[in-house]
């Protein structure tokens, strides 16, 4: 009975991650805009090792334009290992994704803050920067569908 409880319990842990949501920032203006974006960082509790989730994903940054997207060469992005912190110049109608939330993300609520592992986000753009850190982060982010948010610079 316990062995049935836990297979039980499993299956359902598995079943409660409906779907990923993906946000992705996108230059929809004539200009090349440089994307920053700093992950939070955790304690490993074992070794109490600094973890960055860049580097834990071991996903490769990726730049779509339209349909088309494609991984970057380390020579097309900054990487600050000590910030935890990915730099990429999007060129016009070009968007990168920049954190994924499991299990049925609903729009931005207090209570999924902790799973978006963006803690901050910076466009440098031809008129300045535009700053975004914390909850007011995840609230930039509109929804496109169940899936898919994005923080659009019209410039």
């Amino acid at each position: 009975m316990k062995r049935l409880l836990i297979t039980f319990a499993l299956v359902l842990s598995f079943v409660s991650c409906s779907w990923l949501t993906s946000f992705y920032v996108a230059n929809k203006s004539d200009k090349p805009i440089v994307v920053t974006y700093r992950y939070k960082q955790y304690k490993n509790p074992k070794t109490q090792e600094t973890i960055c989730y860049f580097e834990e994903s071991k996903e490769l940054p990726r730049v779509c334009k339209e349909n088309d997207c494609r991984t970057l060469q380390p020579d097309e992005y900054r990487y600050d290992k000590d910030k935890c912190e990915l730099e990429v110049t999007l060129a016009p109608g070009e968007a990168i994704k920049v954190a994924e939330i499991c299990c049925t993300y609903t729009g931005p609520d207090e209570r999924f803050a902790h799973r978006f592992d963006v803690g901050e986000l910076t466009i440098k753009t031809p008129s300045g920067l535009i700053r975004y850190d914390g909850f007011e982060l995840l609230k930039a982010f509109k929804k496109k569908d169940d899936t898919l948010y994005v923080l659009e610079y019209r410039g």
